[in-house]
């Protein structure tokens, strides 16, 4: 017993290392892999910049396997929604981009993101679009509406839009309407402008699609005015080949055509991301071929030959339509033939209805003028059958469109009754209580009144006093002034005079030059305290003059300014008001700001008059500065400008220099 009592210490010990030595694994696994997942990410960025989207693909979905494993989840969906649109679109890998969104699915609990989430489905929800299983799609894009929150409107947006678009290719046109206008609400909400017209124009096309074509042309030429005068240009081209297509189905040839040409004109001035002229050069060309004018159809069909790049774009199909029909109406019945077949099988494989019937169209002309008759009454026969049958669908959606419209008429008609009676009752029980709010109101209101009346004469009769107040102070401190001023000159002035002659018959030449210098500060001083010179010179050329001698006087310090002519523009009160203004901040601006320059401002408006006076010096805090007792000189500057029955406006910042602004009016 006592054997195995001496080996439990040993025991004990060596089980705290070894859940030691686990944890430290632990946490040095968790380092690694947060390396890994940088690393990671830097090579998706590097292959990404160097457009090697194969690789980033591969690079993602490794860093998806890694975020997964290191339970970073929320870095594992956000990298798998951005690299979905390259796996789906770039590369048309729609089977694998639905493997990895199942994948990154569930783990959606694992955080708390809502646009993450939303995300998910919205994505899951173009996959299905893109598949033409449009049920799922309107069903994942239902989802992520209902994901998506207040901060995620943007994506909302875009979810009814593109649910609207799913609706549409279902041929459920008053679903697709309403999803249209709740995308249309967002968006306007938003301020973007651009999808606000692209929902527009996605709603003009039930118009169409419906048989409505007057409203559709209605609806699609407010919306082309609308962008031009709101100067939005992007897609007009668009929006006129849209027009164009609507004349056409209205046997509207003409303007078909002027639709067709201003289309050019735009797609020429756009940005051609979408290589939108290469359609509207095969619309032209087609609609010279319907008329029999070849010649001018082969220049807009090798206009169209020129811009088709590759045979994996959209507009290579509809080219390839063009072609056939080009090749049939200049006799190369051979080739025409080939490539007409070629495109009945890629309308057939991609679902394109109306690319359908007019392959089976062509079909049945180029074999008729072959005089291969079989061949062609079977074309005929199945171009007839699909045309009918879409015809018969479209009468069909007519009617149920006008049957739902009806149904919510009526059905908004009740609602509206019942928010009517609902009001009607509110109304009702709110009459009870209504008269004695009213004199409830009514006492408030008068004591209110009341209270106002007194106290805004009491504000006023407080302001009058104030500028009163001022105007006698101000009055008072400028004879003050012209007292001193005179007394200077007169007293002061001539007993300086005699001591220099004095001094001169003594031959004392440095005496002589020290009372010159007293007599110069004398008159300096004079001629600051009483301005005579303001009637003499006017006071742009006063104001013009105090900058100089300060800047003179004053070597430590540059004082400039830039004056527009004001004489003639204030009465004698305002001018000395505004040259004392000047003289007060300047002096501080001297005294205080330890500044290495000043400068003045007077610019003259139609109506009023702006000063601003600017230095680079230490600054101070206005407002403190401005309720001490001994302010006395800030203080004579606001009365002043309340003088001038001006604004000021100071602007200090600690080190970085002081801005007085100040405008009045003139006279």
């Amino acid at each position: 017993m006592k054997q195995y009592l001496y080996f439990i210490p040993i025991l004990i010990i060596y089980s705290f290392f070894y859940q030691k030595k686990r944890s430290d694994k632990k946490i040095n696994s968790f380092k690694t892999a947060q390396v890994q997942l940088r690393n990671f990410d830097s090579l998706i960025k590097l292959s990404k910049s160097k457009k090697e989207f194969d690789l980033m693909v591969d690079y993602s979905e490794k860093y998806i396997e890694l975020a997964i494993k290191s339970k970073e989840y929320k870095k594992a969906i956000s990298r798998g929604i951005k690299v979905i649109y390259y796996i789906n679109t770039h590369f048309g890998q729609r089977e694998r981009a639905f493997k990895l969104l199942n994948k990154i699915e569930k783990f959606k609990n694992k955080i708390d993101d809502s646009f993450l989430i939303g995300a998910i489905y919205l994505k899951k929800g173009g996959l299905y679009f893109n598949g033409k299983n449009y049920t799922k799609a309107i069903d994942n894009y239902t989802i992520a509406i209902n994901t998506f929150t207040d901060k995620d409107s943007i994506h909302s947006a875009d979810a009814y839009f593109f649910r609207g678009q799913a609706y549409y290719n279902g041929h459920n046109f008053l679903s697709a309407l309403s999803s249209y206008e709740k995308a249309l609400d967002y968006y306007t909400s938003l301020n973007d402008v651009h999808y606000a017209f692209y929902t527009k124009s996605a709603m003009i096309n039930i118009h169409g699609a419906n048989g409505f074509i007057d409203k559709a042309i209605q609806e699609r030429l407010k919306l082309i005015n609308e962008k031009i005068e709101t100067d939005f240009t992007l897609g007009l081209s668009n929006d006129y080949q849209n027009l164009a297509a609507e004349y056409k189905k209205n046997k509207q040839y003409k303007k078909q055509k002027f639709y067709l040409t201003k289309a050019v004109e735009k797609a020429k001035k756009e940005n051609d991301e979408f290589k939108n002229l290469s359609y509207i050069y095969c619309d032209l060309a087609q609609y010279y071929l319907d008329n029999n004018k070849n010649n001018k159809a082969k220049t807009y069909y090798e206009l169209a030959t020129k811009l088709i790049k590759t045979s994996d774009n959209d507009n290579y199909h509809y080219y390839k339509k063009l072609r056939s029909y080009y090749l049939y109406k200049n006799n190369n019945l051979k080739q025409a033939l080939v490539v007409a077949k070629q495109v009945l099988f890629d309308a057939k494989k991609q679902h394109h209805t109306q690319d359908v019937i007019d392959a089976e169209k062509l079909l049945y002309k180029i074999f008729k003028a072959q005089s291969n008759f079989g061949e062609a009454l079977k074309h005929y026969d199945s171009y007839n059958y699909i045309k009918d049958s879409i015809f018969n669908i479209e009468k069909l959606n007519i009617l149920y469109y006008y049957q739902t419209l009806h149904e919510k008429k009526i059905n908004d008609q009740k609602i509206q009754q019942q928010k009517s009676d609902i009001l009607i009752l509110k109304k009702e029980k709110k009459n009870k209580y209504i008269l004695l709010i009213s004199l409830l109101v009514l006492s408030l209101s008068i004591i209110t009144l009341v209270y106002f009346f007194l106290n805004s004469r009491y504000l006023k009769r407080k302001q009058r006093l104030q500028r009163l107040y001022s105007q006698n102070l101000l009055s008072y401190i400028d004879n003050e002034r012209k007292r001193v001023s005179k007394d200077l000159h007169d007293s002061l002035g001539q007993k300086l005079l005699l001591v220099k002659n004095q001094v001169l018959i003594n031959s004392d030449k440095k005496g002589c030059e020290l009372v010159n210098e007293a007599i110069n500060e004398i008159r300096i001083i004079s001629k600051n305290l009483q301005p005579n010179q303001i009637k003499q010179i006017g006071i742009t050329k006063s104001i013009e003059d105090l900058i100089y001698e300060l800047d003179s006087h004053y070597s430590t310090i540059l004082v400039f300014g830039d004056i527009d002519n004001i004489d003639h523009l204030l009465t004698p009160k305002q001018e000395l008001n505004l040259y004392r203004i000047i003289q007060e901040c300047l002096n501080n601006i001297i005294k205080h700001s330890k500044a290495d320059s000043a400068q003045v401002m007077i610019n003259e408006t139609r109506k009023r008059i702006f000063l601003s006076v600017k230095d680079n010096g230490v600054g101070f805090n206005y407002f403190e500065k401005y309720q001490k007792p001994n302010s006395i000189g800030l203080k004579n500057l606001k009365n002043r400008v309340i003088f001038l029955k001006g604004l000021i406006r100071v602007k200090s910042i600690l080190n970085k220099g002081t801005t007085i602004e100040i405008s009045f009016p003139k006279i």
